[in-house]
């Protein structure tokens, strides 16, 4: 009877032991995967889903020049809003009154202007004596592979001008605009930012059926982003 017992209670100890041993365990990969949901999204990351691009409010990991490292680091990007037609039109012709070194062309028949405004976190980032400021390479481009955007038999190759007021700061958040110009019926496109030989990330665009500016949820999803920063 003694000897029944005595198995009896080493079972229950090893029983005990591997119990407690897949509770660790799961309460470890549980903390690891929240862990990787809350990290920016690097390029080949990105989720398949939707041709697997990036929304507005969520965050992207891009290469930016260090003047100070004098090389490319990575930095957290993420778009704010993005504006077509009229409204967009309106925030160039005021950029331009206030800089007389950029010159306006009043879009071309079947094209409007588009302005993305991005905001970059720059917590990680080497800067130099005076800062840093918002300058990123930037592209739109065709979904895939394609370098121009394509609608019905037409290709077009769109050049970006940066419209930020470029001003150096020591802050960690640091927000930028660019405008181009794309064709009016444009519904497939894609916002770029960082230099693609080094890290880069992408966005896609938002279209005349789409809001010009971030959802309720996407903005709360841009708030919590900025304080967990």
């Amino acid at each position: 009877m003694r000897k029944v017992l005595i198995i009896i209670l080493i079972i229950a100890i090893i029983v005990a032991i591997a119990l407690s041993g897949y509770i660790i365990w799961n309460n470890s990969n549980k903390e690891n995967n929240k862990a990787q949901d809350e990290q920016p999204i690097k390029h080949e990351q990105q989720d398949v889903i939707e041709y697997g691009y990036l929304r507005m409010g969520e965050w992207g990991i891009a290469s930016k020049y260090s003047s100070k490292k004098e090389e490319y680091e990575d930095v957290n990007v993420t778009i704010k809003q993005m504006i077509r037609g009229e409204e967009a039109e309106r925030i160039v012709k005021e950029y331009t009154e206030n800089n007389k070194y950029f010159e306006y062309t009043n879009p071309q028949e079947g094209m409007e202007c588009l302005v993305v405004e991005y905001q970059i976190n720059l917590g990680n980032y080497v800067k130099g004596t005076n800062g840093a400021n918002s300058d990123i390479q930037t592209a739109i481009k065709g979904f895939g592979d394609s370098k121009n955007i394509v609608v019905g038999n037409k290709s077009y190759e769109i050049k970006t001008q940066d419209i930020s007021d470029r001003e150096y700061t020591n802050e960690n958040q640091v927000t930028g605009r660019f405008v181009c110009q794309i064709p009016i019926d444009c519904e497939e496109y894609v916002v770029m930012f960082g230099n693609e030989e080094y890290s880069y990330c992408e966005f896609r665009g938002i279209t005349n059926k789409t809001e010009d500016k971030t959802t309720e949820n996407e903005q709360q999803n841009l708030n919590n982003n900025q304080s967990e920063e």
